[in-house]
């Protein structure tokens, strides 16, 4: 037996019968070996073991078989304080990890007062009983027992935890809290001192109270009987912040509730039917127990206060910033702005539309350049895919870049290049050679990594002369004060927007104009293509042009002197670019200060001081506005860029536009994917991404974890080029084929094509599944090339590897794991699964002992490193049966709404108990033949309702596909499924003939403010019906839709992409006649 008082562990070892040696343990290093040696002497002591033998279906009372103790692999193990409430004092106590070494745990225990205060039955017995501390000494044939009082003492029982002892010590035990069963095997050193004792099992507390027996029952070698009092963990160690149950939506009333509506008794007979025997997962995730926020907290500035905070003047793209501490309230800040979806949606998305196109304006203007999009994911990606536009123009195997561009866009393109087979040739562009036109494009940097400023023109000539097309890297804040790449002629400018106000965190899509169907001007996502949205546009409204080119001038100014007082080089804890010829490069920013200068100067050994090396500098002949470089043009004349400048005013813009979009303030979006929910000097940093990464590992059991791609696409590119890259190492180059089922998502074809490889669709078949003969057939065809397919032992059995999509992560955590059941790569989608808004995660290179990587995804080695804290946070305060539980909850909010639906629309795909996982599908093409309504009608309607639609037309064309998540609750789930069972009725009355076809609620939604308050009505249905179609919908939580159904054939044939045209159009159709001309980074 084991009890811990004070720190010193006293260890009772049964020597005879009716004997015990007590042994103090000062050093407490020593207590596993001694627990394991005593253990494997006794095998009667009842320990937990790492494998639980299968119930016996005997009757009869058998011994346990206790085999002698090799590995402890949980925390089941007694957690035991000592005088924790009498004194309120935090106590470290021990448990037994898988590798015999000791893990302390600490807690914050309540006072007693206050546990009086909120669980007095959980304190009763204590109350009633003081435990006592009792020091047994050996003698021959008795025990002489010494008793000294001790207030308030724990005790740990370790109790017997196979499925057979279980299930006999639990019969008859009610489910419900405070439950009382009896216990027949108790270790009697257990009872012998004390009448109350607390055992810590399966994550909950018992409390074991000794029925009153002689000393002589003692002494018998005959088990003494007791019973037991059950307490949850949470009840007598309350948690002062309970994370998952508050990120969990249905309570356990209204999870029950549910489960009793879809037939079922249990989440775990839920799971048991969803997920396949063979491949769900044995054993509870090895994570560390949860964390409160406030622990969280603690945690965090204990990992942060290992990084060393210099200042950093490196540039190559990565720049300090300043944001207005207005825009960081409102916007970085505000769940309103931070939880909306992808604007799939316009009608209830034109507050991020017109911020999106606000940004295209910017680019377009400082740029010189007709035509911006919204945006890709780095600087480096944004080259790569401008290598892209260039191939594809004109199919030329060649690609020259500037030996002068940042490092980490070179090897961006470096691994795009490959897959196509492009050779890259790097070197001085000034003297490329285009004259064999075999040349698709040239990139250059402008200014170039090293700040120097070169006049293209004559490079820009002879590639046009030659058809090769001319990309420029540029830098957004210089061409403040610079001669935009459009006046020199460029073809395509890429670069990063990241100085104009997104943070150093360690590490596209097109908007266009339309009219909606009262002919009023508005906007959506042009040419429809993956995407990624983010609003990085604010600053630039708030600074307006004169703002960005006073910023602009301020870093000149300061480079200029800086450059004119440096000598020799020194140290001050400051970050410098190094470059291998002994070089040395700064970089300066809008965070640069007089100090720094100064600084800076010191460092460099300067024998002026600062006030010195500015006398007369104005009169120094590098200035920028003395040179032909200096930009002569306008920018940023919209009035929406010369309007909000006083904070008062920002606030009222931005809240404006916020109002114009449906998020997770409002309502449900049941799509998943946005609505869940390296250097010396960055020891903090990299210890959050080893345990982020190590907590991923275990949860999908595969052996790493890379956190470089930005993106659910990108993850699958790397994916992808992993199993390739693999393949050719392994002398298999001829294996190109990917098998991708015809249901797969849309970005999977593409990022296998991206990755060089042959795309060969496989067919499904009725219901929703893999047909298993065409893939048999498919890979007996392309046995010799088979890479990979995405969906496991016959790709296995023919050489290839299988590639699995982890966006359905948040239907396995924590009950099976992709690296157990086959599979031998996955990109994570962080914002479905684990909480973060949207991007990051991804597979890594394909790694064992020695690694071969095949190159980078992205300009920075962690990504999106500013969101993977939220993902590490929430796995930590989540831990194992919190994952666990939101994982089923998840697939029980999934499968009660398909169950309340099933009398009103189909629901496709379902399993051989008509279940579903955490998502299912609703077929919506019946209503075409009919009703003459179609899937976006019923999505448009829901509007009206004031909800987002679910996913449309994918995986089915034309069905509607929904997926709740775990977050949302009970109720909200209901509103959903009445508004649906609504839209239902209206095309029962449309298909019934009690309403028109063509004029209707369903097909003329959605209804807005402007329409209802109309004077002129002109429908046949009433202003109520369209505005208010349900009693949940009230005017005081009215969502109102700011246009109505927008046109999107007309805003694809008329390509309106910025401000200014918009604001000179007079009404003209422009079309689309060139290649995207830049392709520009907000991330």
């Amino acid at each position: 037996m084991l009890s811990f008082q004070f720190g010193l562990v006293h260890y009772f070892t049964k020597v005879g019968a009716g004997e015990y040696y007590l042994e103090e343990l000062e050093e407490t290093t020593c207590l596993v070996e001694n627990i394991i040696k005593s253990y494997n002497k006794n095998l009667n002591q009842q320990w937990i073991k790492d494998e639980i033998p299968e119930s016996s279906t005997s009757e009869e009372e058998t011994p346990c078989d206790y085999p002698p103790l090799k590995r402890v692999s949980s925390l089941n193990t007694a957690i035991i304080m000592g005088d924790a409430y009498s004194t309120g004092l935090s106590h470290r106590c021990l448990s037994l990890s898988s590798s015999y070494n000791i893990q302390s745990i600490s807690g914050n225990l309540r006072r007693k007062e206050d546990i009086l205060n909120h669980h007095p039955r959980a304190i009763e017995s204590m109350e009633s009983s003081k435990r006592t501390q009792r020091k047994v000494y050996r003698r021959k044939n008795s025990t002489r027992v010494k008793e000294k009082e001790r207030k308030d003492t724990i005790y740990s029982l370790p109790q017997c935890q196979c499925k057979r002892c279980i299930a006999r010590d639990m019969n008859n035990q009610d489910k419900a809290l405070n439950s009382v069963s009896t216990i027949d095997r108790i270790s009697r050193a257990s009872l012998k001192s004390c009448t109350s004792i607390f055992t810590y099992i399966n994550g909950e507390i018992f409390m074991i109270r000794s029925i009153p027996k002689r000393r002589k029952d003692l002494m018998d070698n005959t088990l003494t009987s007791i019973t037991v009092q059950k307490y949850s963990y949470h009840v007598l160690f309350p948690p002062t912040a309970d994370f998952p149950a508050r990120h969990i939506g249905p309570r356990k009333s209204e999870a029950k509730e549910m489960l009793e509506f879809i037939g079922l008794k249990s989440l775990n007979e839920l799971t048991d039917k969803v997920i396949p025997d063979n491949i769900k997962l044995r054993s509870e995730l090895l994570l560390e127990e949860p964390y409160s926020e406030e622990g969280l907290i603690k945690r965090i500035k204990e990992i942060v206060s290992k990084n060393k905070i210099w200042r950093t003047y490196i540039g190559m793209g990565y720049y300090n910033t300043s944001i207005p501490h207005t825009i960081q309230r409102n916007i970085f800040e505000n769940p309103g702005w931070t939880t909306q979806y992808t604007p799939y949606q316009p009608e209830i998305a034109q507050g991020r539309l017109e911020s999106l196109l606000n940004y295209q304006t910017m680019i377009s203007d400082l740029t010189g350049l007709e035509v911006a999009n919204a945006s890709l994911l780095d600087e480096g990606t944004s080259a790569a895919e401008a290598l892209g536009v260039c191939f594809r123009q004109n199919k030329r195997l060649k690609f020259f870049l500037s030996d002068k561009l940042h490092p980490q866009t070179i090897s961006c393109v470096t691994t795009r290049a490959e897959p196509f087979g492009i050779e890259l040739v790097v070197g001085n562009v000034s003297e490329a050679d285009f004259s064999n036109k075999d040349y698709s494009g040239v990139l250059f940097q402008y200014p170039d990594t090293e700040g120097n400023i070169f006049d293209f023109d004559g490079v820009i000539q002879r590639a046009k002369d030659n058809g090769t097309m001319t990309v420029c890297a540029t830098d957004l804040m210089a061409l403040a004060i610079l001669k935009p790449p459009g006046d020199f002629g460029i073809d395509v400018a890429v670069g990063t927007s990241q100085r104009f106000g997104v943070p150093l965190f360690y590490g596209g899509r097109m908007v266009g104009v339309t009219k909606d169907v009262d002919d009023k001007h508005c906007y959506r996502l042009a040419l429809q293509t993956r995407e990624q949205h983010i609003r990085r546009d604010k600053a630039t409204i708030y600074h307006g042009p004169d703002g960005i080119r006073e910023i602009s001038r301020r870093i000149h100014s300061a480079a200029r002197l800086l450059a004119r007082g440096l000598r020799e080089a020194a140290e001050k804890k400051i970050n410098l670019r190094y470059y291998n010829d002994g070089c040395v490069g700064v970089s300066l920013d809008e965070t640069t200060r007089r100090k720094d200068l100064k600084d800076l100067l010191w460092v460099f050994a300067s024998p002026k001081t600062l006030l010195q090396v500015a006398e007369g500098c104005e009169e120094l002949e590098d200035d920028i506005e003395s040179t032909p470089f200096c930009r002569k043009s306008a920018y940023l004349t919209h009035p929406v860029f010369n309007t909000y400048h006083s904070e008062t005013e920002i606030v009222r813009y931005m809240k404006k536009l916020e109002n114009k979009d449906v998020s997770l303030v409002h309502s449900m979006i049941p799509l998943g994917s946005c609505t869940m929910k390296l250097n010396k000097q960055a020891f903090g940093y990299r210890q959050l991404f080893e345990e982020l990464e190590r907590d991923l590992c275990e949860i999908t059991g595969y052996d790493r974890v890379s956190f470089q791609p930005n993106s659910g696409a990108q993850g699958e590119y790397a994916g992808l080029r992993a199993i390739k890259s693999y393949l050719e190492h392994n002398g298999q180059p001829q294996r190109d084929a990917c098998l991708i089922p015809l249901s797969a998502h849309g970005t999977n074809p593409a990022s296998a094509h991206m990755a060089g490889m042959r795309v060969v669709p496989v067919g499904i078949d009725k219901d929703g599944s893999i047909d298993m003969e065409d893939l048999k057939k498919k890979i007996i065809e392309n046995k010799d090339t088979l890479a990979c397919i995405m969906i496991c032992q016959l790709v296995h059995d023919n050489g290839g590897q299988v590639y699995l999509d982890g966006a359905n992560m948040n239907a396995q955590v924590g009950l099976c794991r992709p690296g157990d059941y086959g599979s031998d790569v996955s990109h994570l989608n962080l914002h479905k699964t684990f909480c973060i808004p949207h991007g990051g995660g991804g597979p890594a290179s394909y790694l064992g002992k020695k690694s071969k990587p095949f190159g980078v995804v992205s300009a920075a080695p962690y990504g999106s490193a500013a969101i993977l804290p939220i993902s590490w946070a929430y796995i930590k305060m989540m831990g194992a049966r919190g994952l666990v539980r939101a994982t089923q909850i998840a697939i029980l909010n999934a499968n009660y709404m398909s169950k309340r639906l099933e009398n009103h629309y189909t629901t496709l795909h379902t399993g051989y108990d008509g279940l579903n996982a955490h998502e299912f599908i609703i077929d919506a093409r019946p209503y075409k033949k009919t009703a003459g309504i179609l899937a976006v009608d019923i999505a448009k309607r829901l509007m009206d309702f004031g909800f987002h639609a679910p996913t449309m037309s994918w995986p089915v064309a034309g069905c509607l596909m929904i997926e709740p998540t775990e977050s949302e609750t009970l109720t909200e789930l209901d509103r959903f499924c009445d508004a649906l069972i609504c839209i239902r009725n209206e095309i029962r009355d449309i298909e019934e003939g009690r309403i028109d076809w063509t004029n209707n609620p369903v097909k003329r939604s959605p209804h807005t403010l402007a329409q209802i308050f109309d004077s002129h009505w002109d429908r046949p249905y009433s202003r109520e019906i369209a505005a208010f179609p349900a009693p949940f919908v009230q005017s005081d939580n009215k969502l109102w839709p700011s246009v109505g159904r927008i046109d999107d054939v007309h805003g694809d044939k008329n390509l309106i992409c910025s401000l200014i045209v918009l604001q000179h159009q007079n009404r003209e159709c422009f079309s689309l006649i060139r290649s995207i001309s830049a392709i520009f980074k907000a991330s």
